[in-house]
């Protein structure tokens, strides 16, 4: 009866060690899963952060652009001419198709999209 006894208590404890295993491994990979979210979520804000600091920058220099473009056309009256003529059909295309590559490749897509007129 003993014998018996020690096999089932036995049997028993095996069976508690197994479940408290199972209960381990799987806190274990929940942890392993929110570290993993977390890690994502830091990784997202540094990018959007990143984003936001170029995009700045980009509005920062096409003012800059604007601003000198339009000094230059202030002071010299034969570039604010030669500027203000049509560009070429061929050239405007080649710059459309160009700007349209740089979309694509890029997988960015802004508001300021590419014009279609010529």
């Amino acid at each position: 009866m003993d014998r018996t006894i020690g096999v089932v208590l036995l049997l028993l404890c095996g069976i508690a060690i197994g479940a408290g295993g199972s209960q381990a491994w799987g806190w274990y990979r929940y942890t392993n899963a929110i570290q993993a979210e977390l890690a994502g979520r830091s990784q997202r804000d540094a990018l959007v952060a990143a984003l936001t600091v170029a995009q700045g920058e980009r509005l920062k220099a096409e003012q800059a652009g604007r601003t000198t473009r339009q000094t230059i056309y202030a002071q010299d009256q034969g570039a604010k001419a030669w500027a203000s003529q049509p560009v070429p059909d061929v050239l405007a295309k080649r710059v459309r198709d160009a700007a349209r590559l740089a979309q694509s490749a890029t997988g960015t897509t802004s508001g300021a999209s590419v014009s279609e007129s010529p």
